[in-house]
């Protein structure tokens, strides 16, 4: 296992910032019902502990990071299978030809990314995904793809988007010199990640359903909650083959 030590205050701001905002949202339940409190508190505390757990798995890299994305590979890869139907032989094999495709390059990244790289591109997507969610439930107005997720919006993205430039502007700065530069990455990243959702979506809507599972309390299944992040791993490993500038562009 190679603990990479850079990474390490990173990861220890993320669990701070849980647990004070575990705080608030204590806070914030009272005076609501008991049922409601219950689904609240479960919902939060599972993606702290999914959120923490993942940023570990990437600053520790290697082997783990290997068997990390491994397993989240399969446990999606049976999620798909359950709800794909063989009666649509075209459809059933091509999304499984494209996920085997995409996770293939995804276990590349074991070879290709830093562990910091890895946790950049992780707390990135999570960040991205909450406040896209929270601007585009408060000011969103004009939507990205109504047929597909009605939910989303470009002033939700724009916020996903804000998110990653004050995001990477405190990370880069903190690993190494942070350069203007690098700036159009960002919003190549916002784009990737609102894809892979994006075509998620697709897919539940093509066989008509909400979650592709429910183990994962609040959340879904785990596509529901990595897809962004594997599509953006799957593709950001490929094109970090040959272009190098992407392995650690704050420098």
């Amino acid at each position: 296992m190679d603990l990479d030590n850079g990474s390490l205050p990173v990861l220890g701001f993320v669990i701070f910032g849980f647990l004070v905002g575990g705080i608030w949202f204590f806070r914030s339940s009272k005076g609501r019902s008991k049922e409601e409190r219950t689904l609240r508190s479960r919902k939060y505390w599972s993606y702290a502990l999914i959120v923490s757990l993942s940023s570990l798995f990437a600053v520790c890299g290697g082997y783990l990071w290997l068997g990390f994305i491994s397993v989240l590979l399969l446990l999606g890869g049976i999620e798909l299978i359950r709800t794909l139907s063989i009666e649509r032989p075209v459809q059933f094999f091509s999304i499984l030809g494209i996920y085997l495709v995409l996770g293939i390059m995804a276990c590349f990244s074991f070879f290709v990314l830093s562990p910091k790289l890895c946790l950049w591109l992780y707390l990135g997507i999570a960040g991205f995904d909450a406040f896209s969610q929270i601007v585009g439930q408060s000011l969103g107005n004009t939507k990205i793809s109504p047929t597909i997720s009605p939910n989303k919006t470009w002033e939700g993205f724009m916020g996903g988007l804000s998110y990653l430039f004050l995001f990477s502007g405190f990370v880069f700065s903190f690993w190494g010199n942070f350069s203007w530069k690098c700036i159009w990455i960002l919003p190549l990243f916002g784009f990737l990640a609102l894809a892979g959702d994006l075509a998620a979506s697709w897919i539940k809507r093509k066989v008509s359903i909400k979650d592709f599972s429910s183990i994962l309390p609040g959340h879904g299944g785990f596509l529901d909650r990595f897809d962004s992040f594997l599509f953006t791993l799957s593709i950001w490993t490929f094109i970090s083959i040959p272009f190098e500038v992407f392995r650690e562009p704050w420098n």
